[in-house]
């Protein structure tokens, strides 16, 4: 009985350790022999100062290419570019019978907002190059006027009492015209309302 006993305890003792070499050697396995980089730092840019090694970059940093030579792979998108009259495939839309289309203005970029005043005068503004457009009728031609440029994405206009309304990201401009909006372009006065 008591060698039946101790060959039990020895049984148990074998099996507990093969056990405990069998799940040594996973972990072993999996430990590594090279400490991975924290961060690796991105290309200095020019003009700011240097970050220390394996330190994290800004949070305004983060997730941008690590050197120029990848940074130059990323597309840049370019500006609308206006499409020339010939160029805009009018006779391709397909309309409901009844109905017809027509070129009003071509070379405007990016246009935005639309406004028509009491006198059919067309505004439009630009968001991304910052400008508003008036475009007027002179003797049944169209024409496209420059009324305000240089602006802080004009993402909004709006005509009250014969003065135009510019919202832009800062502040609120207005153009008040004394002669009528038909000549805006050349006789109006450029004011801010807010910011």
């Amino acid at each position: 009985m008591k060698t039946l006993l101790s060959c039990s305890r020895t049984v148990l003792l074998a099996a507990l350790a093969s056990g405990l070499v069998a799940a040594i050697g996973p972990v072993a396995a999996q430990q590594q022999t090279k400490a991975p980089a924290v961060n690796p730092s991105p290309a200095p840019v020019p003009g700011l100062p240097a970050q220390a090694p394996g330190a994290s970059p800004p949070s305004w940093a983060q997730g941008r290419p690590d050197t120029p030579e990848v940074a130059n792979i990323a597309p840049v998108v370019p500006p609308p570019i206006p499409a020339a009259v010939d160029k805009l495939p009018v006779g391709k839309l397909k309309l409901p019978t009844g109905f017809q289309i027509e070129v009003f203005a071509a070379g405007l970029s990016d246009a935005r907002s639309l406004r028509v005043d009491d006198k059919s005068n067309v505004y439009v503004s630009t968001r991304r190059i910052g400008r508003v457009y008036a475009i007027t009728d002179k003797a049944g031609k169209k024409e496209v006027k420059t009324l305000a440029t240089e602006l802080n994405s004009p993402n909004g206009i709006a005509l009250h009492a014969g003065t135009l309304y510019i919202a832009e990201i800062n502040k609120i401009s207005k153009v008040v015209s004394e002669v009528g909006f038909r000549r805006v372009a050349n006789k109006a006065r450029f004011q801010g309302v807010y910011g």
